[in-house]
């Protein structure tokens, strides 16, 4: 990990994770997104820093692919969303991300819905630990 200035690096070294934290082992963590497109939206993320993301895609996205569905589907189940949508998108942070982005009946279709402004997930502030707390739970009853 590279600390310098990278904002992922310092929160992840740091110890003063918040109510956002949904998984974590040695080398992936998944956290709430802060300001989420849709309720549980959630960001897994690769910890080791590359300025190129590029160049290690093919072979970190083999090693995400598990936690990645155990994650959707535990959000799926725990928050009743219809589907899970998967993006990934990490080249301002120089980490390798992914977002998990559920999809609920009620939700208008097609791109324009990832477009939208939704809030802070501050804006609620027991939110975040009433859904990281349901996606704890759910995921821990799901086999890895």
């Amino acid at each position: 990990m590279k600390m310098n200035k990278c904002s992922v690096c310092s929160w992840i070294i740091s110890k003063t994770r918040d109510r956002r934290e949904i998984f974590e082992k040695d080398d992936i963590i998944a956290v709430l997104d802060e300001s989420p497109k849709a309720r549980g939206h959630t960001l897994v993320i690769l910890k080791d820093h590359t300025a190129d993301n590029s160049s290690v895609l093919p072979i970190l996205e083999a090693a995400m692919e598990r936690p990645l569905v155990r994650i959707a589907t535990a959000i799926k189940q725990a928050l009743g969303a219809e589907f899970v949508c998967r993006a990934s998108i990490g080249d301002l942070v120089g980490h390798v991300q992914y977002h998990l982005i559920p999809r609920y009946g009620k939700d208008p279709k097609g791109f324009v819905h990832f477009m939208s402004s939704r809030g802070k997930l501050s804006d609620e502030p027991d939110a975040g630990l009433e859904i990281a707390g349901k996606i704890r739970a759910t995921l821990r009853l799901i086999k890895s």
